[in-house]
């Protein structure tokens, strides 16, 4: 007979996060190794690696589910950049917080914030778009500004002088989009003419050269481009018949073209002709078509492209079954020994009830609260559709049975409930054992090759944790 293990009896736990359960999603974009996202009710959201202060929640601890940045309800826009971010509230202003080592949260000096702070007192910024360490900014009279690093032009004012607060580009009032890849930048006018400035050793610019541009400068004399977004070292752009083109670096596919051959100049991914939204990452891309599939390409090592594989691919292939996206965004890259960070992906898709991600989560940057990397999109990020009392019957009706066992437990939820949620198992000093999700409604945990004692089985969704004790004897 086994001798039993006493130890101090341990309450049933249940906490309840601060978590608002009625709103959608809006927004969703990410850096290097953290994301930001907006809620239909303005308010900001972060989760994800925090050690320059880029979640914008008054620490430096990074956070491993949604955590609100201040209490404010009144942001309308946002922008994400490689360890820095911003937004902008409904009266206009712009707030900056992150990393600043150069200047590129436009606040005049080169101090690090942890919160949201005020960028100058103009109160008439529209949109922004953001690099590894430069900003770009568009005012409600469409005229574009920048501040930031400025090592190649890529704040395009003619110069390589870094900027420590905005400083217009130009004198040109018809920009309508703007989009910063890691050193280089690219513009939208009016007019559907596509602009490019700033590093260009790639052919990021799609210039035909590799000389580096300090001023906008088209990149070609066509007026069909109406949609651009930039990647780590190259480019994508969008036309009014659907098609999307692509240039610059290439070694890992980024470009979808077939190959890993670097391009100078655009060239059309594929021959399709029905796209509605491209986005560039550190290295692999994304697009959605008219029926809101999802296609990815590029590198993958850590499943970011979520199509359940770590295998890079060289051309767009569908991501899923799910025929739903709304919106989609790869993280941004920054440089680290040799190597570019910046392996998750997130996205809103059907009701907007739920951001789906996937990629590598060492961080908390996929915001399951799990740590572990999915290359598969989980869409269970923030998902805000249970209240706080459907999770309360949710967890209430989970069962653990036999309860003391020899070793093997049945776990089941009584209601049936068809969700995934992230569970963890401890010993009753803290030591995490397991670390999963479950998959099904009814599973076993095999307990055989632990010692005598108590556990803990710890499930947990949306913040929300529920604790049951396992005895093993």
């Amino acid at each position: 007979m086994k001798t039993p293990i006493i130890f101090l009896p341990t309450a049933f736990v249940l906490l309840f996060s601060s978590y608002s359960f009625s709103q959608i999603w809006s927004k969703v974009d990410c850096g290097s190794e953290f994301t930001i996202a907006l809620k239909s009710d303005n308010t900001l959201w972060a989760w994800g690696s925090n050690l320059n202060g880029q979640l914008g929640v008054g620490s430096t601890n990074s956070k491993d589910v949604p955590t609100q940045i201040s209490q404010d309800s009144d942001w309308v826009e946002f922008g994400v950049g490689s360890f820095q971010a911003f937004g902008i509230k409904n009266n206009g202003t712009l707030w900056a917080w992150g990393l600043n080592s150069v200047g590129q949260l436009g606040t005049g000096n080169t101090t690090q914030e942890i919160s949201p702070v005020q960028v100058g007192s103009d109160a008439n910024w529209k949109s922004l778009a953001v690099g590894l360490g430069h900003a770009l900014a568009l005012k409600a009279d469409s005229t574009l500004w920048s501040w930031g690093y400025n090592s190649n032009g890529q704040l395009g004012l003619g110069n390589t002088t870094d900027a420590l607060t905005p400083q217009q580009i130009g004198i040109a009032n018809n920009w309508v989009g703007v989009s910063a890849g890691a050193i280089h930048s690219l513009g939208l006018k009016n007019d559907s003419t596509l602009w490019v400035w700033g590093l260009n050793g790639n052919g990021q610019l799609g210039l035909g050269t590799a000389i580096d541009k300090l001023i906008p400068t088209q990149i070609d004399i066509l007026h069909n481009w109406i949609e651009i977004n930039a990647g780590f070292e190259y480019s994508l752009a969008r036309k009014s018949n659907g098609t999307i083109w692509s240039w610059g670096f290439n070694g890992n596919g980024q470009l979808g073209i077939g190959n890993t051959t670097q391009q100078s100049l655009p060239i059309q991914i594929g021959t399709s002709s029905n796209w509605t939204q491209i986005v560039g990452g550190s290295a692999f891309s994304f697009a959605i078509n008219t029926d809101q599939n999802l296609f990815g390409w590029g590198y993958n090592g850590s499943g970011q492209l979520g199509n359940g594989t770590v295998s890079q691919s060289t051309t767009p292939s569908p991501i899923g079954v799910l025929n739903d996206w709304i919106q989609i965004s790869a993280a941004k890259g920054a440089p680290a020994g040799g190597s570019v960070i910046g392996s998750h992906s997130a996205g809103i898709h059907g009701d907007k009830k739920s951001i789906c991600s996937a990629g590598t989560n060492y961080i908390g940057q996929l915001g399951d609260s799990s740590n572990i990397d999915n290359t598969e999109f989980q869409c269970e990020t923030g998902n805000l559709a249970l209240s706080l009392d459907e999770l309360h019957h949710v967890f209430s009706s989970i069962t653990v049975y036999p309860n003391p066992s020899s070793g093997i437990f049945n776990v089941d939820f009584e209601n049936n409930y068809s969700s995934t949620f992230n569970y963890k198992v401890t010993t009753i000093t803290g030591e995490v054992i397991k670390n999963e999700k479950n998959i099904s409604n009814s599973f076993t945990l095999d307990f055989r090759n632990y010692m005598q004692g108590i556990y803990f089985l710890i499930f947990e969704k949306n913040g929300v944790q529920t604790l049951k004790k396992l005895i093993v004897d």
